[in-house]
């Protein structure tokens, strides 16, 4: 087991160039070791930006994560943007669940939280801080 997490490091490592988020890695390398179900990755590529990120390379990296996990992709085009969500598990069926609902969104805050690992507290927090109360019943924390 600790040489098969090596080997998932030696890969994250080797595409972080594209990743541009911060701790991407921690989170990527703790959803594997089962700290939480699920995580998502969004990398955005951006012609301005002098980072040119092809379908190609996120293919790719797609495909060495699909050694390690479940993987379900979003795609988004805009005119000069492309923008890809990778939600990575390795429980089949939640991502199952990810692919049926195409994706999730703030519409699916609260699950997207909890698939994610976060406690139910920061959650609750989360949608009462962007107006998603609608997805809870009950009121306020105490």
């Amino acid at each position: 087991m600790e040489e098969i997490f090596h080997e998932l490091h030696q890969m994250v490592k080797k595409y972080q160039w594209m990743l541009g988020e911060f701790n991407v890695d921690q989170q990527i390398l703790s959803t594997f070791a089962l700290s939480k179900p699920m995580t998502t990755i969004e990398i955005y590529e951006s012609k301005e930006e002098g980072i040119t990120i092809t379908r190609h390379d996120i293919h790719s990296f797609i495909d060495e994560l699909a050694k390690y996990f479940f993987v379900y992709c979003r795609w988004f085009d805009y005119p000069n943007q492309q923008d890809v969500h990778i939600y990575l598990s390795r429980f089949r069926t939640l991502i199952e669940i990810i692919e049926k609902s195409g994706g999730l969104d703030d519409e699916q805050a609260d699950i997207f939280g909890l698939f994610c690992g976060y406690s139910n507290v920061d959650v609750f927090k989360y949608c009462q801080d962007h107006s998603l109360m609608h997805l809870i019943k009950g009121g306020e924390i105490k």
